[in-house]
């Protein structure tokens, strides 16, 4: 019913506001008559096409694209790199461990940012809810092992498919050689987005150390 509307709409505009050209003395009735009907046909034939292309266009069910360096949320930073469905759940703790390793490059802070902005709606609120609240909080003893560490390595645990209510969930170990010289590990656990802005994202759920997530199992 919308494509005969738009169609509607069209040829009754075309027909009212376009008329082919009037020219008194030549050609000839018939020959104009003739010509009134095939430039008739063609507008006719042009306003459908463009009538279903309009229409074709405004029932397309709207997408969801990410585009890198548009901000997703109030207090995500910029300059750092952004949620984008292209980095795979391994691809993010990669991301987030070479940033932490590197703290204060290119800015101060970055690689805490860059954690930040991967973080989860649940994660943010477990660390106080703001990018401010989050760097106090990274300077306790047990987080601060991961920033600025000598090296690091992850073993993909497990993945858990999607559910009707969730996304899918992945852990990876990371062992960290902290800056001192010490081996600590960390549980990383990440989920993947259903909802816009972040539809298809892998996302920081949790960042365990390994024998506070020991505790929280026993």
């Amino acid at each position: 019913r919308i494509y005969v509307a738009c169609i509607n709409c069209f040829l009754t505009w075309t027909s009212a506001h376009i008329d082919p050209p009037q020219n008194p003395g030549w050609p000839p009735a018939s020959c104009k008559a003739l010509e009134s009907k095939s430039n008739k046909a063609e507008m006719n034939n042009a306003s459908l096409l463009l009538a279903l292309s309009i229409c074709t266009n405004a029932l397309r069910p709207p997408t969801c694209s990410r585009r890198r360096g548009v901000r997703r949320k109030a207090g995500e930073d910029d300059s750092v790199p952004q949620p984008d469905p292209i980095y795979s759940d391994e691809a993010v703790v990669a991301l987030c461990m070479n940033a932490l390793g590197r703290n204060d490059d290119p800015i101060p802070d970055a690689g805490l940012r860059t954690c930040w902005n991967f973080s989860s709606d649940m994660c943010r609120a477990a660390v106080g809810g703001s990018l401010a609240d989050f760097l106090k909080y990274a300077r306790n003893p047990t987080f601060a092992q991961l920033v600025d560490h000598e090296s690091w390595s992850g073993k993909l645990g497990n993945r858990i498919p999607a559910t009707i209510t969730r996304g899918a969930l992945t852990t990876t170990m990371v062992t960290v050689q902290t800056n001192r010289g010490q081996e600590r590990k960390f549980l990383w656990t990440l989920q993947q987005q259903r909802r816009p802005p972040d539809q298809g994202c892998w996302l920081v759920h949790e960042c365990l150390y390994v024998e506070n997530a020991i505790e929280q199992t026993l």
